[in-house]
């Protein structure tokens, strides 16, 4: 049996919290198979096991500001909920209603409250299912386009 990854809102997913550095990480899990930073901000991206795992970080690396995961990461949970198996409405209707103020913006469903990014989880969405997890003051001012988000509610 694979180990349950657990979700810790605003602190990462066990072993790995916000706020560490590239350095700190790699003691952890192992060098990235893949690093790319944008010069435009200075954000260090790491791409680990095929991709399934994605680390963002800011200052070039010296810290950790979100955590990405896509579908194949199947012991995911956030509290009870396994958020990669089940139905993907389900499962974000449920945690619409845990953030009580879901946003929406670019695709993503934006869970402030929580601080969890959901794309893919939508009634036909052809869009591979992912999940980022991320730091609290990572979406602390608003970006242009993110709007409340309804769809959740039956």
């Amino acid at each position: 049996m694979r180990q349950k990854l657990l979700i810790a809102p605003f602190i990462g997913i066990a072993p790995v919290r916000f706020g560490m550095t590239t350095r700190e990480v790699t003691l952890l899990l192992g060098p990235p198979e893949e690093l790319l930073i944008d010069s435009s901000n200075g954000e260090l991206r790491e791409f680990r096991r095929g991709n399934t795992l994605q680390l963002l970080y800011k200052n070039k690396g010296e810290h950790l500001v979100e955590i990405g995961l896509d579908a194949t990461i199947d012991e995911l949970y956030f509290e009870n909920i396994a958020v990669f198996k089940g139905d993907p409405l389900q499962i974000a209707q449920a945690l619409c209603s845990m953030d009580e103020n879901p946003h929406e913006y670019e695709g993503c469903i934006l869970l402030l409250n929580l601080g969890i990014a959901l794309r893919g989880f939508e009634e036909g969405s052809v869009v591979p299912r992912t999940i980022t997890v991320f730091e609290s003051l990572r979406w602390g001012e608003l970006k242009t386009g993110v709007k409340p988000y309804q769809s959740y509610k039956v």
